[in-house]
């Protein structure tokens, strides 16, 4: 219910990073609130990134942080990206063009939750795990943009390179 209330704030645009997008997650709940967000009359853009599953080396290197090994995580984030793209065949046209997945080729420090970044009441919330640490023992904490907070803005930046830099899922 956490993330369904928080990412709900979203009025202009949502960015989700993730490595798989599943930990802890209410799945359909989540997706509910997209589809609210983006079918509401002023849509909001949502951009998911996933860690790219089709990179050994990334599922090499981050299985032993989340206890798994390359091969089920890999088989995990291609799920995910699965049940999105069903996803986004529930979505308008009109939605479809509002709603963007991504596959990042790099490792982010940690998961981010980004709310209306160019506002100047964007938020970001950052979640990371730390190394074989049970789930409920993740940190995070939150950022409020307030128009000029510099590391909000290196933040955000950083994970915009981070989409940048990787690959764009092309639509079904």
């Amino acid at each position: 219910q956490h993330i369904r209330s928080y990412i709900g704030r979203a009025t202009r645009d949502l960015t989700l990073v993730s490595i798989s997008l599943v930990t802890g997650v209410d799945f359909e709940g989540l997706c509910e609130t997209l589809h609210e967000l983006i079918e509401r009359p002023s849509p909001v853009r949502v951009r998911i990134s996933l860690l790219d599953a089709r990179v050994p080396a990334l599922m090499a290197t981050m299985a032993p942080v989340l206890v798994t090994t390359g091969e089920q995580l890999a088989q995990t984030i291609q799920s995910t990206m699965n049940r999105l793209l069903v996803f986004r065949t529930t979505l308008s046209p009109k939605g479809q063009k509002h709603f963007f997945l991504y596959f990042h080729k790099s490792i982010p420090f940690a998961s981010a939750i980004i709310i209306d970044a160019r506002e100047i009441s964007g938020t970001i919330q950052i979640e990371t795990k730390p190394y074989r640490a049970p789930l409920g023992q993740s940190l995070g904490f939150e950022l409020k943009n307030g128009g000029k907070h510099a590391l909000f803005q290196t933040l955000v930046s950083g994970y915009e390179k981070l989409i940048e830099d990787g690959d764009k899922h092309s639509p079904l």
